[in-house]
């Protein structure tokens, strides 16, 4: 693999070399990915067209970041948070108070990784790192939905 291809892997996987500030990169590539959506929330095909496009970037560069980190799932690769953070802001409509607590909610279920996230995060590759935060997503937006159908945010 050729510097400069390297050189991309490592952008687009660490999100911009996000994932390469030395606490707690995953936190801060969700707080980028809502600021990306705060951003572009009016915009919702943008949007949708961005998210698709980081996941199909995610998926290609992940196993390839691990391989050049030579880690497994490293904390710098930090694409994968992001894609999901932005489906994750499909399912729920624009607010403060919904946007502070997808990032808390996200990150407690990626941080603590209750079954079977730690399971499929051990899978091989690119698979392993983008599935393991699409069921931290998923319990997530299961949590959140139970709130918001209890009414605490009004």
């Amino acid at each position: 693999m050729n510097f400069v291809i390297k050189k991309m892997i490592k952008f687009l996987a660490t999100f911009f070399f996000i994932g390469f500030l030395p606490i707690m990169p995953g936190t801060y590539a969700s707080i980028a990915a809502a600021a990306v959506y705060f951003l572009l929330h009016d915009s919702a095909v943008l949007f949708r067209l961005l998210t698709v496009m980081v996941g199909f970037a995610g998926f290609f560069v992940c196993g390839k970041a691990e391989e050049i980190f030579h880690e497994k799932d490293s904390s710098r690769i930090v694409i994968d948070e992001v894609f999901f953070f932005f489906l994750y802001y499909w399912l729920f409509e624009f607010s403060w108070i919904y946007l502070i607590a997808v990032v808390i909610l996200f990150r407690f279920f990626d941080i603590i990784k209750p079954y079977p996230i730690k399971a499929v995060q051990k899978l091989h590759g690119s698979l392993g790192i983008m599935l393991d935060d699409v069921i931290a997503c998923i319990y997530a937006a299961g949590c959140f939905y139970l709130i918001a159908q209890l009414r605490l945010f009004e």
